[in-house]
């Protein structure tokens, strides 16, 4: 991308000028985001049934935790803007475990973690790797 920059004669973004230390902890990051990253499926040519199946408990593994780390940091910009509870969501299609089904719409607190997790936590959904998430809910 910088080759096009110079036969534009562009300049590169240096941060705008702005120290670090006095930049928004809330702007997206996106080398940092845990969201911005995509986890690839492993691939399956040439290998064995059992090499297989430690890719995919690798795989499953690496979105579990890419899930657990999304709602920490979703629960922290909600707590920084005065959120104290979430609206559980569910992504609605026919993959949705009957738990989350159950909890897609309901109430809870960012501290107290539901039975089986918080959403994008779970490991009870078919995949392996829960999709639902959180709603922050601002006011009262």
């Amino acid at each position: 991308m910088d080759w096009i920059k110079r036969i534009l004669g562009m300049k590169a973004k240096t941060g705008g000028g702005i120290p670090p230390a006095q930049r928004n902890p809330m702007a997206l990051d996106l080398p940092n985001d845990p969201g911005a990253t995509r986890v690839q499926r492993p691939k399956v040519r040439g290998k064995t049934p059992e090499q297989r199946a430690a890719d995919l408990v690798e795989y499953h593994s690496q979105l579990q935790a890419k899930g657990r780390a999304i709602f920490e940091r979703d629960r922290a910009s909600a707590r920084l803007a005065g959120s104290v509870k979430y609206r559980w969501r569910a992504c609605s299609d026919s993959d949705v475990c009957p738990r989350c089904a159950k909890n897609n719409g309901r109430l809870f607190s960012w501290d107290t973690e539901p039975a089986g997790g918080h959403p994008g936590c779970s490991t009870d959904c078919p995949g392996g790797s829960c999709r639902c998430y959180a709603e922050p809910v601002l006011g009262r």
